[in-house]
C-alpha cells in the first residue's frame, strides 16, 4: 500500500530489499567473477563487495524513519538471519584433474654433480688366532728308573763289546803294519774276521735299539746310533781290505779304527753318568 502522497511505504522498501538480496546474488552468479572470487561446483558465488552493499541498502532503508497519515511509523527490525555466515560444504568438482606430480630437480649444467658417498669399508675380520704348538708328551718329564736302567745296561753292553773288538782289530792291524806278508797268512786273517764279527755285531745293536726312548734319552741314543753305523762301515771297509790282501788299505782301515775307539770312550762316560759302566 502506497501513502497518501504516493509513495511508497516503509515496511515495503523493506521487503523491497529483502527480494533485493536473492536477485542480486543470482545476477553475480551469472556475472563472469574474477580470478580471486571462490567457485563451487562450476558456479561462482556472490562476491564479498555485492553482500556488503545489499546489507548497507537495506540497513539505511531500515533506519530511515517513515511517516504514515502524518505520525512516524516504527523501524522494522532487518532479521540477521539473512545475513550471517553459514559454512557451506562444497562438493568437489566433477572430473577434477589429478593433481601433477612435482617434476625433477634437475642440476645445472655448470655446477658440478654432489660426490656419491664412499661405500662403507668392510668389516675387518679379526686375525685367526695362531693354532696352538702340540707339546710332545713327555718333552721335559726325566726318565723314569726303568727306562734309564734298560737303555743304560743295553748300551753299555754294546759299547763293551765294540771296544773289545777296536782293541783286537787294533793289534790285528798293528801286526800287519810290522809284517805286512800276514795279510795273506791263514792265522792273522782269521783272527782279524772274528774282530770284524765283533765290532760289526755291537755296532748293529747300538744302532738298532727297539725300544722307544724317553725325550731326556734322544740325544745319547742318537749319538751311540751314530757311533753304531760308523762301526758297521769300518767293518765293511777293513774286510774289503783283507779280501784283496793290500797291506796300504789295511792300514787305512786301521786308522779308522783308532778314530772309531775315541768316540766309543765319549760314549762310554756318557752312559756312565747314568750309573752304568
Amino acid at each position: 500500500m502506497k501513502r497518501p502522497d504516493g509513495r511508497p511505504r516503509r515496511t515495503e522498501w523493506v521487503w523491497v530489499g529483502l527480494l533485493a538480496v536473492p536477485l542480486l546474488a543470482c545476477g553475480a552468479a551469472m556475472t563472469p567473477t574474477p580470478a580471486a572470487v571462490p567457485v563451487a561446483a562450476g558456479r561462482a558465488l556472490p562476491s564479498a563487495t555485492t553482500v556488503v552493499r545489499v546489507h548497507d541498502f537495506t540497513t539505511s532503508a531500515a533506519s530511515r524513519p517513515a511517516v504514515a497519515s502524518g505520525q512516524p511509523v516504527a523501524p522494522t527490525p532487518v532479521p540477521d538471519v539473512l545475513f550471517r555466515q553459514v559454512p557451506i560444504q562444497l562438493p568437489p568438482p566433477p572430473n577434477s584433474p589429478p593433481v601433477p606430480a612435482p617434476a625433477p630437480r634437475t642440476v645445472s649444467a655448470g655446477a658440478p654433480a654432489a660426490p656419491a658417498p664412499p661405500p662403507a669399508a668392510p668389516a675387518t675380520p679379526a686375525p685367526a688366532a695362531p693354532p696352538a704348538t702340540p707339546t710332545p708328551p713327555n718333552q721335559d718329564r726325566p726318565p723314569s728308573a726303568e727306562e734309564a736302567s734298560a737303555y743304560g745296561q743295553y748300551a753299555a753292553s754294546a759299547l763293551r763289546d765294540l771296544d773289545r773288538g777296536l782293541v783286537a782289530l787294533e793289534a790285528q792291524t798293528e801286526k800287519a803294519g810290522a809284517n805286512p806278508t800276514l795279510v795273506v797268512d791263514p792265522a792273522w786273517r782269521e783272527s782279524t774276521a772274528r774282530a770284524l764279527s765283533v765290532v760289526r755285531g755291537s755296532g748293529e745293536a747300538l744302532r738298532n735299539y727297539s725300544d722307544p726312548l724317553p725325550p731326556s734319552l734322544l740325544d745319547l741314543g742318537a749319538s751311540l746310533a751314530s757311533l753304531g753305523s760308523d762301526a758297521s762301515d769300518l767293518s765293511d771297509a777293513y774286510e774289503a781290505a783283507v779280501d784283496v790282501a793290500d797291506p796300504t788299505l789295511v792300514s787305512r782301515a786301521g786308522a779308522t779304527a783308532a778314530a772309531l775307539s775315541a768316540r766309543r770312550h765319549a760314549g762310554t762316560e756318557r752312559v756312565q753318568a747314568l750309573g752304568f759302566g
